[in-house]
């Protein structure tokens, strides 16, 4: 058995226009303009704060944005990860940075890297329906001995 929305008959549809005709003749055209205007005013008071808050928003790496390592030395992972900034509606967001590495940490923060290249991805979570953030250091491990293995390079990043 198939429902059907009820239709609305004729007198109840002449009634609802009667009511706003009546509601707009009693109120005044002043008064709809005026609610438009408080709108409109409202709607700019909310835009100019939500850009003082976040005018000085921004998250990026401060160091070790790209690293070269020698492939077998053990290293600690707080040796391999990137001081950053990260400000989000003029508060530090630091300690809710996610930081992933693309490589196995052993339980005591220890790390050994065969050759190869590896990244450690650093995201920032979204709020208020903003678009999370991400950014990555690259670590490339060269084989021992070549000598051009260096410890963190790079300085300021803001990509």
């Amino acid at each position: 058995m198939a429902t059907s929305k009820p239709k609305m008959n004729g007198t109840a549809s002449k009634q609802v226009r009667k009511t706003v005709r009546r509601t707009v003749r009693k109120q005044g055209s002043g008064a709809i303009v005026a609610m438009v205007i408080v709108f409109a005013l409202a709607l700019a008071a909310g835009v100019l704060v939500s850009r003082l808050l976040t005018k000085n928003d921004d998250f990026y790496l401060l160091t070790r944005k790209e690293q070269v390592l020698t492939a077998g030395t053990t290293y600690q992972m707080s040796e391999l990860t990137a001081e950053y900034y990260a400000v989000s509606f003029g508060k530090d967001m630091s300690d809710r940075v996610a930081v992933t590495p693309s490589f196995e940490v052993a339980e005591d923060g220890s790390v050994t890297l065969a050759e190869g290249k590896y990244n450690i991805t650093y995201t920032m979570p979204a709020f208020f329906g903003m678009t999370q953030i991400v950014r990555v250091a690259y670590i490339t491990v060269v084989p021992a001995g070549d000598g051009t293995a260096l410890t963190a390079t790079g300085g300021a990043s803001h990509g």
